[in-house]
């Protein structure tokens, strides 16, 4: 394949010097693409000048004359050039390259693939339809009819449908990438954990991974409780676009199931630099700041949250407290109160309020708070902490 290529490229032109035999030169680089059709090198000279000026249709003719020359291993080469030109992008290319062999050989199972992926691409959904017919007729046990299959039903909506025929159509090729990642996809959107992480796997074995097929792999990952792999698939999916803040959401989730809070909070700040309305953001690095002792931090992150979500008693009781650790106790103290007025039986959020109380001077207040916390958890190691404070103030 090597030497032909090589041959080949003597009779291109150099130096603006007229080439010498144009349709030997096409005839010994689709033999090299026969030869070994991984082989980019014979690709990109047939198709530069497809590519550089579309629609020209002398350098296509040249090409079917090259291929009809050579008989059934041009044809080959031939559909290995329109494949290459449509996973690099030239999809009009593509379809004249592949309509061309379709013009003299009609039943090409790989011609009418390429021609039925081009129509369902165009929205040519009665064309497609009839590739697909003729391709079941030929070949019963081809994976592409069931593929293109799934993706018609996909695109009237009927998504349950369209995974039956991925499904059928992998059971005849399981390498297909772009199926895979449909379905993957499919199966993460209904909760099916194991078979998308599966699925996606496969997908990013095979080299196909996006930046949403690494999350949606990530996220599986996470739900199985398989927390490595989840992280090593969202930071692959971080450097392919890290941009995207429900990846970084989700890398923060995976960082504190793993105890690294510091990253947590790295993540969780980027999500909040992408998308300023996401809260549980914001909530999440209020609770590591608190924990931590960054009081300040913890106040502006709460402060947040409480913007976004007042209703929320969550937020709300993470403000008081924040509030008052920053010596803000009046404003705690109030907070503290609106939170209980939204959720009366949080235990956390009466015994923040017993201890705020007891700060104040607010015995009687005190009490009441921490009786209402012991009728809902009498044994709980918080609630005998407070009354255990609320004695101390008492005696």
């Amino acid at each position: 394949a090597l030497l032909l290529y090589l041959s080949a490229a003597d009779l291109r032109p150099q130096h603006a010097v007229t080439q010498v035999d144009p349709k030997r030169a096409r005839s010994q680089l689709l033999s090299a693409i026969e030869i070994d059709p991984t082989f980019r090198a014979p690709i990109e000279m047939l198709t530069a000048e497809l590519v550089r000026t579309p629609g020209n249709d002398t350098a296509l003719e040249g090409l079917i004359v090259a291929m009809e020359a050579l008989g059934a291993p041009g044809v080959s080469a031939m559909v290995t050039v329109a494949r290459a030109l449509e996973n690099d992008g030239h999809a009009e290319q593509s379809a004249s390259v592949a309509s061309a062999v379709l013009g003299r050989h009609p039943a090409h199972v790989d011609a009418l693939a390429l021609a039925g992926q081009h129509a369902y691409r165009a929205g040519q959904f009665d064309r497609a339809r009839t590739i697909i017919q003729a391709l079941t007729a030929i070949d019963p046990e081809s994976a592409v009819p069931y593929a293109l299959q799934g993706n018609l039903l996909a695109a009237g909506n009927r998504i349950p449908g369209a995974a039956i025929q991925w499904e059928l159509s992998l059971s005849y090729d399981p390498d297909q990438p772009r199926v895979l990642l449909r379905l993957g996809s499919y199966m993460a959107t209904i909760g099916e954990h194991q078979r998308a992480y599966d699925i996606l796997l496969r997908a990013d074995q095979l080299g196909a991974s996006t930046a949403d097929s690494l999350y949606q792999l990530g996220v599986a990952a996470y739900r199985l409780g398989l927390i490595a792999d989840a992280t090593a698939a969202l930071e692959m999916a971080c450097k392919m676009n890290a941009e995207l803040s429900y990846i970084h959401i989700m890398l923060a989730r995976c960082y504190v199931r793993a105890g690294n809070d510091e990253k947590a909070t790295t993540h969780d700040q980027r999500a909040l630099q992408l998308l300023p309305s996401y809260w549980p953001s914001a909530l999440a690095m209020g609770y590591n700041a608190l924990n931590q002792g960054r009081l300040a931090e913890a106040l502006q992150a709460y402060a947040q949250v409480a913007r976004a979500r007042p209703d929320l008693p969550e937020a709300l009781y993470g403000l008081g407290i924040a509030l008052v650790a920053n010596d803000m106790l009046d404003d705690g103290l109030a907070t503290l109160v609106r939170a209980h007025e939204l959720q009366g039986d949080n235990v956390a959020i009466l015994c923040a309020l017993t201890l705020t109380y007891l700060r104040a001077g607010l015995l009687d207040e005190a009490r009441a708070s921490i009786y209402d916390a012991m009728f809902l958890a009498p044994n709980n190691e918080e609630v005998a902490h407070c009354i255990a404070e609320v004695h101390r103030h008492t005696h």
